[in-house]
C-alpha cells in the first residue's frame, strides 16, 4: 500500500499538485475555509492509463478521486461518463458515485477498501461472471452518445496523423486498409447497438470473494453489443475454448457466425488500442511508458490483421449476411 500524504506538503509532482488544488476548492471538504480539513489525507491508487486516481480519507470515510489525465479530452464525453458511472452504481455493478465535478470531469466515488484487482489468469476463470456483468450493463437504455468501434478508430486515426510520425510505423497504410475492408463488411451486416462500457480492461474489474464490480466507465457509448466482450477476450489473451465459453455465457444462442463476428471485433479492438496508445505516447503526462506500450499494442494488432484467421473470419461474415 502506498504511503499517505497530508495536504500542504511540498511536492514537485504535478498530479499531486492537481489533487491538492482540487482539495482546496471542493466545498464539502473545506467547510468554506479554502483549505482542506485537517483530517484529510490521501494516497495514490494504481493509476489507469487515462486518469490519476487517489484514495482520499476525510476523517473515518474514504473516497476515490479520479482526475482526468492530459490527453484524454479528445476521447471522452464527461457528461456521458457521469451518467454511465451512476447507472452502473444503481445496477449494483459499480461503487456509488458521490459527486462529479463539471466541466472538469473529476469524479468522486465510494472507496471499497476490501475490494481488489485480480490477475488475468484468475479473471479468465470467471468468464461467465464477466459475461453476466456485461449483459446486465447492456440491458439498459442507450447512452445518447454514439461511440462504435468505427467512431473510436476514426477519431484515433485522425489524432495519430497529427501527433505521430506514422512513416516510422511498419505497414501503417496496409493496416488502415485492412480496417476499412472490415468496416465495409460489418456495415453491410449492421451493428446491434447497446449501452457499452468500451473499456473493459482487466484492471477495471474489482473483486471481493465471489462478488465482482467494475470501475472507470468514462469511455462509455453506444457500440455493438459484442464489443465489450471482444475487448476483454483480447486483454486476457483468451484461447479459442475460452472465447467460445465466454460468448455462449453472454448469449447461449450464439452460432459460428457470431464467434467470427466477435473475433473480428477483438482484432479491431487491438487496432484501436494500438492507435490510442500512439496518441497517448505524445499527449499524456501520466507516468507510464506509453511508447513501449504503443509498440507492443501495434505489433499485436499488426500480427492479427495479417493473420489467416482474420481473413477467414471476414470471408465468413461477407458470405453470411444476417
Amino acid at each position: 500500500m502506498s504511503a499517505w500524504f497530508v495536504p500542504g506538503e511540498r511536492c514537485a509532482d504535478l498530479h499531486r499538485q492537481a489533487l491538492e488544488a482540487f482539495l482546496k476548492s471542493y466545498p464539502p471538504w473545506t467547510g468554506g475555509s479554502g483549505k482542506p480539513r485537517p483530517s484529510i489525507r490521501y494516497r495514490p491508487l494504481t493509476n489507469g492509463v487515462s486518469n490519476a486516481t487517489w484514495c482520499v480519507a476525510v476523517g473515518p470515510k474514504a473516497f476515490v478521486v479520479k482526475i482526468p489525465g492530459s490527453g484524454s479530452g479528445p476521447f471522452i464525453d464527461r457528461a456521458v461518463a457521469a451518467r454511465a458511472s451512476r447507472r452502473a452504481a444503481r445496477l449494483g455493478l459499480a461503487p456509488a458515485v458521490v459527486d462529479v465535478i463539471s466541466p472538469s470531469g473529476i469524479e468522486i466515488t465510494a472507496y471499497r477498501a476490501d475490494w481488489g484487482h485480480i490477475e488475468k489468469p484468475a479473471l479468465a476463470l470467471r468468464l461467465g461472471q464477466v459475461a453476466r456483468v456485461l449483459r446486465a450493463l447492456h440491458k439498459g437504455p442507450l447512452w445518447g452518445h454514439r461511440a462504435t468501434i468505427f467512431d473510436l478508430i476514426d477519431a484515433r486515426l485522425r489524432i495519430v496523423r497529427e501527433v505521430y510520425q506514422t512513416g516510422g510505423l511498419r505497414d501503417f497504410s496496409a493496416l488502415e486498409e485492412a480496417y476499412h475492408r472490415a468496416r465495409r463488411v460489418m456495415m453491410r451486416r449492421g451493428l446491434s447497438l447497446a449501452a457499452c462500457w468500451n473499456d473493459p480492461m482487466t484492471t477495471n474489474f474489482l473483486v471481493k470473494g465471489p462478488a465482482m464490480c467494475i470501475v472507470d466507465l468514462e469511455y462509455a457509448g453506444n457500440n455493438d453489443r459484442w464489443y465489450d466482450l471482444a475487448v476483454f477476450l483480447g486483454e486476457i489473451n483468451a484461447r479459442p475454448a475460452q472465447e467460445r465459453a465466454a460468448i455462449l455465457a453472454y448469449d447461449p444462442l450464439a452460432d459460428e457466425d457470431t464467434l467470427a463476428w466477435v473475433r473480428v471485433l477483438r482484432t479491431l479492438a487491438d487496432y484501436k488500442l494500438a492507435l490510442w496508445t500512439l496518441c497517448q505516447a505524445r499527449l499524456s503526462t501520466l507516468p507510464l511508458d506509453f511508447d513501449r506500450y504503443a509498440r507492443w499494442k501495434y505489433a499485436r494488432a499488426r500480427a492479427r490483421l495479417a493473420g489467416r484467421a482474420w481473413r477467414e473470419d471476414l470471408a465468413l461474415l461477407a458470405d453470411n449476411k444476417r
